[in-house]
C-alpha cells in the first residue's frame, strides 16, 4: 500500500482565464481610479461648502456687528434729540416766565401811579 496521499493536480489555466483575470484586474484598477477621483471631487465639493459657511458666518458677523452700530447710532440721535428737546423747553419756559414777570411789574407801576393821582386829585 502507498502510504502518501495522493494531492489533485492542479489546473493549468487556459489563455483565455488569464486574459479575463487580467481584464478583471484593470478593471477594478479603473474602478479604484474613478473612486479616489469621485473621492477628490466629493472633498474639493465639501472644501467648497466649508468656505462658503464660513463666507456666510463672517457675513452674519458683518450684519450683527452693523446692527450694533446702528443701535448705537439711533441710540445716540434719540439721546441728542431728547437733550435738544429738553434744552428748548426749558429756554421758551424761562423766556415766557420773564416776559410774564416784566408785564406784571409794569401793570403794578400803572396802577400805583394812576392811584396816586387819584388821590391827589381826590385831595384838591
Amino acid at each position: 500500500m502507498c502510504n502518501y496521499i495522493k494531492t489533485k493536480k492542479k489546473k493549468t489555466r487556459t489563455k483565455r482565464q488569464i486574459s479575463r483575470k487580467r481584464s478583471r484586474r484593470r478593471g477594478q484598477a479603473e474602478v479604484a481610479k474613478e473612486k479616489r477621483s469621485r473621492r477628490r471631487g466629493q472633498a474639493e465639493v465639501a472644501k467648497e461648502k466649508r468656505s462658503r459657511r464660513r463666507g456666510q458666518r463672517e457675513e452674519i458677523k458683518e450684519k450683527r456687528s452693523r446692527r450694533r452700530d446702528d443701535d448705537d447710532n439711533n441710540a445716540i440721535v434719540i439721546v441728542v434729540v431728547v437733550v435738544v428737546v429738553v434744552v428748548v423747553v426749558v429756554v421758551v419756559v424761562v423766556v415766557v416766565v420773564i416776559v410774564v414777570v416784566f408785564a406784571q411789574k409794569k401793570r403794578r407801576r400803572r396802577t400805583r401811579r394812576r392811584r396816586r393821582r387819584t388821590y391827589e386829585a381826590s385831595w384838591i
